[in-house]
């Protein structure tokens, strides 16, 4: 069983400190190659080529940047590595322009994109036969099979998954909020996933047994959501996440659990249950995560529970009236863009939102490792055609709060918190979606 490590902000964060160093890096490779006084020599090659080798994602080296540098590699030929070679610059090159062209065409095929210039351009420079570029045209009218959706009001504010890999969570309790018109608790939603991977209910969390590292891992959420399905949904009335601390991370959480429960272990001797000044502390940051508990209930959460079990009470306790949810999970396993996107185009032109299972890298912008390495969950909840770009956006709601900005230059991020991204660059890098039937 594959259960995906859903990338967290901090992650996203680090992903973006990295891609701002490496476009750095290659703006500055730019300035030098226009300064007179700061001359490139041979040992100069391994830095700028590690920089310049993905010039048809980046752009940013300048073609006279480009033309001093295949000079600078020919004259260094012999007295550098015989990999830091022209000949293999020159590879390097043309298998990322071939690479664009063929994402372009396959888009433009698939009505994604229309931008038929721009496409023909690409292939010039990558040196597509002139007949395979004469078959380009505008006969599919992509415009007509991306009608407009958005959803996004019918769903909770975005919320922030902080430092868990709990993205699934979100994703689950976002299909089902949406069915239900209630906002349905991420934080429960995460936990049933655990559940349901045959885990003991926060024995993989580490709240049972004192290991909590594996606490933050990540799910799947069609199995978060079939456990929805038989047991019902916890509202987030009921348990509000972030009066958890959820954006900080459980180990945080449990840290002050243990320091709240040692002071009381040292007023008195209790063993390791929680009363005196301890229940106090405690019993006000559970009315502000469960409000709904009376204060009887609450005692029983302090009075019945450890630092060890002290989550799993509160939850079964706070979610003790859980609502129906009906339906049945349907899932898409497929790297197929075209199927991909046939699914998600028939849920949202019926009415529905779809979870999307995919490389989080396509947002930072930073270069996929692998085409297998899918390892996020977001909800796409519109579609709309941008005019300008000339290509089919999908409206992806993250788990990371209100901020989206930071990411690749072909994404829109909107004051809430969603992104317009283009249909193909997403599902390019996805391999499943999934939705609520």
């Amino acid at each position: 069983m594959v259960a995906w490590t859903c990338f967290s902000f901090q992650k996203i964060l680090y992903n973006k400190i990295m891609k701002f160093i490496h476009t750095m890096v290659i703006l500055s490779v730019a300035y030098i190659s226009q300064s007179q006084a700061s001359p490139w020599t041979c040992e100069d090659i391994r830095p700028i080529w590690d920089s310049a080798t993905d010039l048809s994602r980046e752009r940013a080296l300048n073609a006279s940047a480009v033309a001093r540098f295949r000079s600078l590699l020919q004259s260094c030929q012999g007295r550098v590595s015989p990999s830091l070679s022209l000949a293999n610059f020159n590879r390097l090159a043309e298998r990322a322009d071939i690479n664009e062209f063929q994402n372009r065409e396959r888009e433009f095929r698939l009505g994604l994109r229309s931008d038929v210039q721009r496409i023909r351009a690409v292939g010039l420079r990558a040196g597509i036969a002139s007949h395979r570029l004469d078959q380009i045209n505008n006969s599919r009218r992509p415009r007509q099979s991306c009608q407009s959706y958005d959803y996004r009001d019918r769903l909770p504010p975005i919320r922030n998954q902080g430092s868990l890999d709990w993205c699934f969570g979100h994703v689950a309790a976002d299909l089902a909020s949406f069915r239900l018109g209630q906002s349905v608790s991420a934080y429960d939603s995460a936990i049933l996933g655990h559940a349901n991977q045959n885990s003991q209910l926060f024995g993989i969390v580490g709240l049972v047994r004192g290991d909590y590292a594996g606490f933050e891992n990540g799910g799947q959420g069609p199995m978060a959501l079939r456990e929805m399905l038989s047991q019902g949904v916890c509202l987030s009335s009921q348990l509000r996440e972030n009066d958890l601390h959820y954006e900080r991370g459980v180990r945080e959480l449990r840290q002050e659990l243990e320091r709240t429960f040692a002071m009381a272990a040292s007023v008195q001797e209790t063993g390791n249950t929680c009363v005196g000044l301890c229940e106090v502390t405690m019993s006000e940051r559970i009315r502000q995560a469960a409000p709904q508990l009376s204060q009887a209930q609450i005692q029983t959460v302090i009075r019945q529970s450890s630092v060890n079990d002290f989550m799993s009470e509160l939850q079964r306790q706070a979610c003790r009236n859980r609502t129906p949810l009906t339906g049945s999970v349907r899932k898409h396993k497929t790297t197929n863009v075209e199927t991909l996107y046939r699914v998600v185009n028939e849920q949202l032109a019926s009415g529905n939102i779809v979870g999307v299972a995919y490389d989080a890298d396509v947002i930072s912008g930073r270069e996929r490792s692998s085409s297998s390495d899918v390892g996020h969950e977001s909800s796409i909840v519109g579609q709309r055609w941008n005019s300008q770009t000339e290509r089919c956006e999908l409206l992806l709601r993250n788990s990371w709060g209100a901020d989206c900005s930071g990411g690749r230059r072909e994404i829109t991020c909107e004051s809430d918190g969603h992104q317009w991204i283009p249909a193909y660059t997403l599902l390019d890098a996805s391999n499943e979606v999934y939705y609520l039937q």
